[in-house]
């Protein structure tokens, strides 16, 4: 169900290479990503980003306790990270080529029914550990 919506994601927004959904340990949830690529690492160093961005927050604002979104721009990819549910993101590598454009309007009808989704299968997974 989740992988489904992703590729909707995808196939809604030109310019997306490939979408992530991760917790805020790192674990993936879900990806796009080919199985050769190192994705448990590809999660590490994304969570390692929010948490680091979020502790930056803080310094600044103790009362800053979540971000909503985080982009990063090179010359060829967009990485946004967006925020799910409280302990759920989604990542979206974007390819950065002029004729593209950040959609990410487009995709809050996805968001929305994929933080359900990976809220709950978070839940299963919890229990499938005790």
């Amino acid at each position: 169900m989740v992988l489904r919506n992703m590729k909707s994601i995808k196939d809604l927004i030109h310019g997306v290479i490939h979408i992530m959904m991760f917790y805020n340990n790192g674990i993936v949830f879900q990806t796009t990503f080919p199985s050769e690529k190192n994705i448990p690492l590809i999660g590490e160093k994304l969570s390692l980003i929010v948490n680091q961005m979020q502790n930056l927050m803080k310094m600044y604002d103790e009362n800053e306790l979540s971000y909503k979104k985080l982009i990063y721009e090179t010359d060829n990819y967009i990485i946004a990270i967006i925020k799910l549910g409280e302990e759920s993101n989604l990542a979206l590598l974007l390819d950065n080529s002029p004729a593209d454009s950040l959609e990410l309007k487009k995709i809050k009808k996805f968001i929305d029914k994929l933080e359900e989704l990976i809220d709950m299968d978070k839940e299963e997974l919890d229990h499938e550990n005790d």
